[in-house]
């Protein structure tokens, strides 16, 4: 498989957000996906803190904060998510919602190599 230089996750709660943070602070483009603008506006509100945080801490600079923030695109749509190489879920822990999520982004994303994964917080 060749290297990853296009993400996607669903759902950007705590650990949504954090992992679109790393894949971005990695240099990696991350399409971030929420169900709802409310949903997507708070996740973008984290991540960005998270960012500003470790420039307040000096982990990283004012340039890599902007460079990572540059890397993430948000949506409310999975069908965006069609150009990824590896799509995370990061949904409510709800077998029925991640199924969904998972059936849904089997037929948005187009290459058949692409790697579509679960994540867990329980």
């Amino acid at each position: 498989m060749d290297p990853v230089s296009r993400l996607g996750v669903v759902g950007c709660g705590l650990m949504g957000s954090g992992i679109a943070e790393v894949a971005a602070r990695s240099g990696i483009d991350v399409r971030v996906a929420e169900a709802t603008p409310d949903a997507l506006e708070t996740g973008r509100r984290r991540l960005t803190a998270s960012l500003d945080r470790a420039l307040r801490n000096h982990k990283l600079s004012e340039e890599q904060r902007d460079r990572a923030l540059a890397k993430v695109s948000f949506t409310h749509d999975l069908a965006d998510m069609a150009d990824r190489q590896f799509v995370i879920e990061a949904v409510a822990e709800n077998r029925d919602i991640k199924t969904d999520v998972l059936r849904a982004l089997d037929k948005a994303v187009e290459n058949p190599a692409a790697v579509l994964a679960t994540n867990t917080s329980s």
